[in-house]
C-alpha cells in the first residue's frame, strides 16, 4: 500500500556516501530501503534513525548476485508501495585487491578474470539492472530519479585503475543512456561526481591524510541540495533536473567527442582534474575495503 512519504532505495547505505545520503533522506521525511552486503553494520543505521521524519527498511543484499535486483525492488513496494528515488551508490575499490595499490599499481595484465568480473558486477552490472527494476514502477506514476554516483574523468583513465576506473566509465556512459531512454516521461537519469576525494571505507589508508578529506556529511541531501522533488510528466516534457551544489557536481553525463587526454576536458567533455582517491563513492563492503553495498 502506497505511503504519502516518497520512498528511495540507497545502495552501499552502511557505511560512508551511502549512509549520509540514507540517514539525509530519512530525516527529510522520506521511507529509505537501505541496502548494503554487510548485514551489521546496516543494522546500525536504525538507532540514528528513530525519532526521524521517515522511516528505513534495512535490507541487507549482495549486488553481486543477479538475483539481487528484482528482490529489492519487491520489497521496496511491499513495504512502501511505491518507488521514487534510486541511489546507485554501491560500489568496491581497488584496494581490496591490493592494499598498496597507489605506490604499487595494479596494471591491466595483473587483474584477474575474477577481479575484472566482480568489479564490472558491482560498479557497473548493478546500477543498471536495479534501474531495470525500479524504472517501470517510475514510469507509471511518471516521475522519478535515478542517480548513479561516480568519479573523475581523470580516474576513468588513469594507469592502474582498470578494475575501478573502467567499470565506472561504463557506469556513467550507460547513466548516459538511461537518460537519453527516458527523455520525456518524467523520468531522470543522472551521475553525481565527488568533488575530491571522500572519507569513506572504499578510500584505502594509503590515499593520503583523512582528516583532509571531503566528508561523507557533505552529501547529506538537505546541505547538498543534490535532490530536489522533480515534476510530474503530463506531456512529453524535459528530463534535465537542477543542478546540485556544494562540492559535487550533478547534471546528466555529457556527450564525449573525440579522446580527452587524461585529467583533461574537451569541448562535449567535462574537465576534472585527475583526484587522489581509489574512486569516488560508495562503500559496498568488500574486505573490509569498501562496501559491496556502496560505492
Amino acid at each position: 500500500m502506497a505511503t504519502e512519504r516518497k520512498a528511495a532505495i540507497v545502495t552501499g547505505a552502511a557505511s560512508g556516501l551511502g549512509r549520509a545520503m540514507a540517514l539525509g533522506l530519512v530525516g527529510s521525511g522520506m521511507d529509505v530501503v537501505a541496502v548494503d552486503r554487510n548485514a551489521t553494520a546496516l543494522a546500525a543505521l536504525a538507532p540514528p534513525m528513530t525519532g526521524t521524519p521517515g522511516s528505513v527498511l534495512a535490507l541487507p543484499a549482495d549486488l553481486a548476485q543477479p538475483g539481487a535486483f528484482e528482490g529489492i525492488a519487491a520489497a521496496a513496494l511491499e513495504r512502501f508501495g511505491r518507488i521514487d528515488v534510486l541511489v546507485n551508490n554501491a560500489g568496491i575499490g581497488q584496494a581490496s585487491v591490493r592494499a598498496d595499490q597507489r605506490r604499487n599499481p595494479i596494471r591491466f595484465w595483473e587483474a584477474a578474470p575474477d577481479q575484472w568480473s566482480r568489479f564490472l558486477a558491482v560498479n557497473a552490472t548493478a546500477p543498471i539492472m536495479l534501474a531495470r527494476a525500479v524504472v517501470p514502477h517510475m514510469l507509471r506514476a511518471r516521475r522519478g530519479q535515478i542517480i548513479t554516483v561516480t568519479t573523475s574523468l581523470g580516474t576513468m583513465v588513469r594507469a592502474g585503475y582498470l578494475l575501478y576506473g573502467a567499470s565506472k566509465a561504463a557506469a556513467e556512459s550507460a547513466t548516459a543512456i538511461m537518460a537519453a531512454d527516458l527523455a520525456g516521461t518524467g523520468v531522470t537519469a543522472n551521475v553525481l561526481v565527488p568533488g575530491g576525494v571522500t572519507n569513506t571505507p572504499l578510500v584505502g589508508d594509503e590515499a593520503g591524510d583523512r582528516a583532509k578529506c571531503s566528508s561523507p556529511r557533505s552529501w547529506c541531501p538537505r546541505c547538498s541540495g543534490w535532490y530536489r522533488t522533480p515534476p510530474r510528466a503530463s506531456a512529453p516534457a524535459a528530463s534535465s533536473p537542477p543542478t546540485g551544489t556544494h562540492r559535487c557536481q550533478r547534471r546528466r553525463p555529457p556527450r564525449r567527442r573525440g579522446r580527452p587526454s587524461p585529467g583533461s576536458g574537451s569541448r562535449g567533455c567535462r574537465s576534472s582534474r585527475p583526484e587522489r582517491d581509489l574512486g569516488a563513492g560508495g562503500n559496498q563492503t568488500e574486505d573490509g575495503a569498501g562496501d559491496l553495498g556502496g560505492s
